[in-house]
């Protein structure tokens, strides 16, 4: 193998003294036809690096993912529950303006993820209603509900903590 094929560097040893000490470069020298060898040392990662780093990834998302959806979760209901005594509060006005439940107008409540109702409406008593939609339909604490007395129920006990 001659020297201007090989993928290897050649030079004399006086040349690889000089090239080895402005360079600081480690450098393994081999004879070949009377030469020196200079290999470059190769850089980057080992595939077994590369592995251990997927796999730690791998671990941190299998655990951050959960977590991350459960918190999201957690937030919507807090939006939902704010939407629920929203309209409590409403149907609280109405009654002190007409001395009635009945008339009771929710339409204006803005809530994203959950559907709010009035299922029970009479003139003495109300129950208001938040079923979960969409993505929020998986939540444990299901429909949440809020009567006349201030009664707060949930599919689940730590709803309203």
């Amino acid at each position: 193998m001659t020297p201007e094929i090989s993928r290897f560097y050649c030079f004399s040893r006086h040349q690889l003294s000089r090239f080895t000490a402005r360079s600081g470069c480690r450098v393994r020298a081999r004879p070949v036809e009377g030469a020196a060898m200079c290999r470059a040392t190769q850089s980057g990662f080992s595939l077994i690096e590369l592995l251990i780093a997927v796999a730690i990834v791998g671990i941190l998302a299998a655990v951050a993912i959960p977590s991350y959806r459960a918190q999201i979760q957690e937030s919507r209901r807090s939006a939902g529950q704010t939407a629920l005594l929203e309209a409590a509060q409403l149907a609280e006005r109405q009654f002190t303006t007409t001395n009635a439940y009945t008339g009771t107008d929710i339409s204006g409540v803005d809530v994203e993820f959950y559907t709010l109702t009035l299922p029970t409406l009479t003139a003495t008593t109300y129950t208001v209603s938040a079923a979960p939609t969409g993505p929020q339909a998986t939540d444990p604490c299901g429909t949440m509900t809020v009567t006349h007395t201030g009664a707060r129920t949930a599919g689940a006990t730590d709803c309203w903590d």
